[in-house]
C-alpha cells in the first residue's frame, strides 16, 4: 500500500475509537511512555511532546507527569512551513494555532533544537521498523532533522495504528521508540 491510502484507511480507524475509548487507551500509552522513559528522566532537562486533537493519543497526562519531574516541555507551534517550539507552562493560556491546534503564547518562548532530549512525535501510522506516516505536510520530518542525533523519537500512538510496513522514503526520519497502550517497541 502507498502513503496516501495507509494514511486514509488508519485515519478512519484511529478516528472510529470512541470519546472514552481514546480517553482510556491514552491513559494507558501514558503508562507504558512513564514506565519507559521514567529513568531517564533526570537526564533529560527537556522534552518537545504535542497538542492532541481529535482522536489522537493524548497528551495532557505526560505533559503532567513532565512538569511535575520539573522537565521543561514545548509544544509545537507552526509558523510558516517551519514547527517552534515554544514553553509550556502550567495554567498558560492556550490559543488556536494552525490547524486548530493548541498552543502556547508566544510570549513563553522557545528553545534550542539542540537542548531537546527527547521528542514525543504524533502520526497517523507507524511500523515496527520506526518508520511513520503524518498528515502529509512534513512539518515533523523537517523538524526532526535539524535536532541532533543523540535525541529520543519516540511516536505515541494506539495499536490498531500499527501496520506491517510503511515505504520509507529518503526524507523520512524514523522512530527509536514506538510507545502503544500495549507496549513499547524500541528501535
Amino acid at each position: 500500500m502507498d502513503k496516501h491510502t495507509i494514511r486514509k484507511k488508519i485515519a478512519a480507524c484511529r478516528d472510529k475509537i470512541t470519546p472514552a475509548g481514546v480517553s482510556k487507551l491514552s491513559a494507558m500509552a501514558g503508562a507504558n511512555f512513564k514506565d519507559i522513559f521514567f529513568p531517564l528522566i533526570g537526564r533529560i532537562k527537556c522534552v518537545m511532546a504535542y497538542s492532541s486533537i481529535r482522536s489522537e493519543v493524548k497528551t495532557g497526562g505526560i505533559i503532567k507527569f513532565l512538569v511535575q519531574n520539573k522537565i521543561d516541555v514545548f509544544l509545537p507551534c507552526v509558523r510558516g512551513n517551519e514547527i517552534v517550539p515554544i514553553k509550556y507552562t502550567e495554567g498558560c493560556k492556550m490559543t488556536r494555532g494552525e490547524f486548530n491546534i493548541s498552543e502556547p503564547p508566544e510570549g513563553n518562548g522557545s528553545c534550542r533544537k539542540g537542548s531537546i532530549g527527547l521528542v514525543i512525535v504524533p502520526g497517523v501510522a507507524f511500523d515496527r521498523r520506526g518508520n511513520r506516516i503524518g498528515f502529509g505536510k512534513g512539518f515533523y520530518d523537517r523538524f526532526l532533522e535539524k535536532l541532533p542525533e543523540k535525541t529520543i523519537k519516540a511516536g505515541l500512538c494506539f495499536d490498531k495504528q500499527l501496520v506491517k510496513m510503511i515505504p520509507g522514503e529518503a526524507h523520512d526520519i524514523r522512530m527509536d521508540y514506538i510507545i502503544t497502550e500495549k507496549e513499547v517497541i524500541k528501535i
